[in-house]
């Protein structure tokens, strides 16, 4: 709908880059190296497998229903198993659910815990990373700056969306310049980096808080 997504046309906040593929399928590469040539876990090739179920013996893919994270799962497969490896099997199938039951992300229908555990994360945040986070809030967008959550969410978002018009591997025109000046793209770019450093910061934590709390229980028990 006109007027109603982060980016024009059919493009979302966050996709995944050439360079995001390439960089999942070298270490597709790298776990065939360790699980594969070096410790022997995993068999070389999948000829003698009949069907894709035959797979499930031994190999179960899993990813969210994220056309991001179903294409990073693709190419790290990739890396793993290619063509040459495959025998006559035409795919290797790839395991997604409802959004609503996901247990691979932080989702309070599936552990109620995490809405009043994430409450205490963002309440009990550093005073350094409060200052920060709010700082920044204050000056982009002063609407979400008393709550410590609410800021947060908004500045990941908005980080998504300048990432999606900087990155040079993501078809979006004109380049750059629709990013506002204050970003410092033609200089330090010191804006940015702080917008970058305080969410790389909060997401982390907030993850770590997450799994303490019991949030990928189901998904570990899988």
């Amino acid at each position: 709908m006109s007027g109603r997504n982060s980016l024009k046309g059919n493009c979302a906040t966050g996709q995944l880059a050439v360079d995001g593929f390439e960089m999942h399928q070298r270490n597709g590469i790298r776990l065939r190296e360790a699980y594969v040539d070096r410790e022997g876990f995993l068999p070389s090739s999948l000829f003698g497998l009949s069907d894709v179920d035959a797979v499930e013996g031994f190999l179960s893919l899993r990813s969210t229903d994220l056309a991001r994270t179903r294409q990073s799962g693709m190419a790290l497969v990739s890396g793993l198993y290619g063509k040459a490896e495959l025998g006559s099997l035409p795919y290797l199938p790839l395991k997604t659910m409802d959004a609503g039951e996901e247990n691979m992300l932080v989702n309070p229908q599936v552990c109620p815990a995490v809405v009043p555990e994430g409450a205490r994360y963002f309440e009990s945040l550093p005073a350094a990373t409060t200052r920060e986070l709010k700082g920044l809030c204050t000056w982009l967008n002063p609407k979400v700056a008393k709550d410590n959550q609410a800021c947060f969410w908004w500045i990941g978002h908005l980080l998504d969306c300048l990432m999606s018009r900087i990155c040079p591997t993501v078809s979006f025109s004109p380049r750059n310049t629709t990013v506002p000046e204050i970003y410092e793209l033609s200089g330090s770019a010191g804006l940015l980096r702080r917008v970058w450093s305080i969410v790389d910061e909060v997401h982390w934590g907030y993850f770590q808080a997450m799994a303490k709390a019991g949030a990928f229980g189901a998904f570990f028990a899988e």
